[in-house]
């Protein structure tokens, strides 16, 4: 068992040197990843450059050919560890966010949800920010086997009644803005634009990202942000945006669920005239 686990290791640590190098990952604010002593956390490394183009451990595809990879790669593992599975993308701080969205779509298209955004020095396997994704995205989930088996009882839905946000994010990414906004009127949120790396926008009204109060203050009765990336902005852009958003809520010791609306959710919304 012990050296399974030190191949497990060595297989999901392994990183080429020159795949390394090709990548300036964005700045470090402050944000650690702590992982398990306790018990085994595979570690999948996904890698974009400044190009955009995608590596997955080291093996270069296409964005499209990622989640079937990543749902492949995790159904070798022993299926006691695939739900522990994180996700960690190194993507140059130069590269469009609109690459980024895509590999985190074909995550969420395979249920592969706990990412981390490294950050800082590409060596610092600690250093990063962690986040969980949407469990649906505007991309189909990919089937699974007919045949059930432990790994499938692992991934298979609980039939009981999801939390009514949660329910409120399926029902936008699954077109049923209906439903949602049935959800919505229920609670008090608020829509949170990555205008670029100097302000951010709240409701339309812009904010200097060096003005934690006003932001604080801003958003602080809400009960959850939506967030709405520009697709057109650089991932380290995006990356300080959401850890400046992050930190405000960690150093008042109060938690908020930030809610991603992707950008191919954007454009649906404004061509079905639907307003959040």
């Amino acid at each position: 068992m012990k050296k399974k686990i030190l191949l497990l290791f060595l297989f999901v640590g392994s990183i080429c040197f020159s795949q390394k190098e090709a990548i300036e990952l964005p700045k470090d604010y402050g944000f650690t990843v702590k992982y398990s002593k306790t018990s085994i956390t595979p570690l999948f490394s996904v890698y974009i450059n400044k190009k955009g183009d995608v590596r997955f451990e080291n093996i270069k595809l296409s964005v499209e050919q990622l989640g079937d990879s990543l749902d492949k790669y995790r159904r070798l593992l022993n299926p006691e560890l695939m739900p522990y599975v994180i996700n960690l993308i190194h993507a140059d701080k130069s590269t469009s966010y609109k690459k980024v969205e895509q590999v985190k779509a074909q995550m969420s298209k395979v249920m592969s949800l706990k990412v981390v955004y490294r950050t800082g020095h590409i060596n610092d396997i600690n250093s990063g920010l962690g986040v969980r994704l949407n469990k649906t995205s505007l991309i189909p989930e990919i089937k699974l086997p007919a045949k059930k088996n432990t790994e499938d009882i692992l991934f298979e839905d609980i039939p009981i009644e999801q939390d009514p946000i949660y329910q409120m994010i399926d029902d936008l990414y699954s077109l049923k803005f209906a439903n949602a906004k049935m959800i919505l009127k229920s609670y008090k949120y608020k829509k949170v634009t990555f205008y670029n790396n100097k302000k951010l926008k709240i409701n339309g009204k812009k904010y200097s990202l060096e003005n934690k109060e006003g932001i604080y203050e801003e958003l602080k009765d809400t009960y959850f942000v939506f967030t709405l990336p520009n697709p057109k902005m650089t991932y380290g852009t995006y990356i300080k945006n959401l850890s400046i958003l992050t930190k405000i809520y960690k150093e008042k010791k109060l938690s908020v669920a930030f809610i991603e609306i992707s950008s191919d959710l954007q454009k649906r919304l404004k061509k079905e005239k639907i307003k959040l």
